[in-house]
């Protein structure tokens, strides 16, 4: 027999705290078509439509409009701007995406995920200070999690069009999440596993490495299989 056995992908500590996490998610949201009509978003032919003609805001406008639709909430009157302050109803665009439609993904979903935990009164099991995290969590569990997981560690654009001019590579990769991109996975996997949905699909559009990272947190996922349809389903509580 191979005397060593894997590792999982996750301390312990850290696994916990995104089961606790996506059940108190589920508890509030599992019922609602922003999880139960949710779908996995993939980067790929018949998910986002856009115009080739769509830039900056316009392009940011857009693809907020079909992430709303895509998680059951087209009457959402959420929108962006370029400048102003954000609020309940406003996203303000950061052009450090550039005018790539993932990123501006990552950061859209990042900021509707925000909101929509702001729209529970009770607190989740987390800290205050770890709701960036949260809310990287929470925009996996709405179905963005393969583009979130391949736009972890990604070029700056401002370094890329710096490249195309001097042939100079001369940045490191920037991050686009709050979690690091095994936590992300993680994330992934827990969204898969309470949708039971095959990870196959979702590898085909990852990164080599990180779809072998997604194999692994398939399987550290699932002896919380029975928890997290419970929570799903309304059969869960913090207590539980």
């Amino acid at each position: 027999m191979w005397p060593f056995k894997r590792q999982p992908l996750l301390d312990e500590d850290t696994a916990q705290w995104h089961i606790d996490n996506a059940c108190w998610f589920l508890r509030h949201f599992g019922r609602t078509p922003m999880v139960a009509d949710a779908r996995l978003v993939l980067p790929g032919r018949g998910y986002f439509r856009l115009r080739g003609d769509l830039a900056g805001i316009d392009l940011a406008r857009e693809i907020l409009k079909q992430m709303k639709a895509f998680i059951g909430r087209s009457d959402w009157s959420l929108d962006v701007a370029e400048e102003g302050e954000a609020d309940e109803n406003t996203i303000i665009v950061s052009w450090e995406t550039g005018d790539d439609p993932y990123r501006l993904v990552c950061l859209l979903g990042y900021e509707m995920a925000w909101r929509v935990l702001a729209s529970v009164e009770e607190d989740p099991p987390c800290d205050e200070d770890n709701w960036p995290e949260l809310a990287n969590a929470a925009s996996c569990f709405m179905g963005f999690g393969v583009i979130i997981a391949d736009q972890v560690m990604a070029p700056d654009p401002q370094a890329i069009e710096r490249f195309r001019k001097t042939k100079v590579w001369d940045a490191a990769p920037a991050r686009w999440t709050w979690l690091p991109e095994a936590e992300i996975v993680f994330d992934l996997a827990i969204f898969l596993t309470f949708k039971d949905l095959d990870a196959g699909r979702a590898i085909d559009f990852l990164k080599p490495l990180v779809g072998e990272t997604l194999k692994a947190a398939m399987a550290d996922v699932a002896p919380y299989r029975k928890l997290l349809l419970d929570a799903r389903d309304g059969f869960w509580s913090p207590a539980s």
